[in-house]
């Protein structure tokens, strides 16, 4: 099985280029058709690894990955750690494919598709609301420090973040100006 090797390291797409049959041009072959018994295979790195699933798929031929975790113990081997570049990382690949040391991705269903969609779209929300958190409370350290001293767990308070709510309704954003009303409204 010779391995027919990508690497999606720039950006780029550098797929090897086979020989054409004799009196055949580029431009003059209708399809792109490896020679038998090559085997496409990647680091699943990214996204743009699921273009070239797809090419392959078009092809009829399976597309095998091979763990990042395996190119970089590869690549220490070999001694590519100081000198990164994206056709020695192919050869290392082609070289793990051609050893068997890769396997098949599982092709995601439309359900599974979506609920992976749906879980990065949880991740991201989840990342920006403990972002917004850790900026408030920075906020309130510097300009109202009292406030944070009033609960446990401030920003988990339902009470907490109510009362805050009324004050700075109240006050026009302002809370000083609720220590001047005191208690007469």
């Amino acid at each position: 099985m010779a391995p027919l090797y990508e690497n999606f390291g720039r950006f780029t797409q550098r797929l090897t280029r086979w020989p054409l049959p004799a009196g055949q041009t580029r431009r003059s072959r209708p399809r792109l058709t490896p020679p038998p018994g090559t085997q496409p295979g990647c680091e699943p790195t990214g996204h743009r690894w699921r273009v070239l699933d797809q090419l392959a798929a078009g092809l009829g031929m399976p597309l095998v990955c091979v763990q990042p975790l395996l190119v970089g113990r590869a690549r220490e081997s070999e001694d590519y750690t100081r000198d990164k570049t994206d056709d020695k990382d192919a050869v290392l690949i082609a070289r793990l494919v051609g050893d068997l040391r890769c396997y098949v991705p599982e092709r995601a269903e439309e359900t599974w598709a979506r609920l992976r969609h749906l879980g990065a779209r949880r991740e991201r929300l989840v990342a920006a609301a403990t972002a917004n958190v850790q900026q408030l409370r920075d906020l309130l350290e510097c300009a109202w420090p009292a406030v944070l001293g009033c609960a446990a767990k401030p920003f988990e308070s339902n009470s907490w973040c109510a009362a805050l709510t009324v004050v700075l309704h109240r006050g026009n954003g302002r809370p000083e100006r609720l220590a001047r009303m005191r208690f007469s409204q």
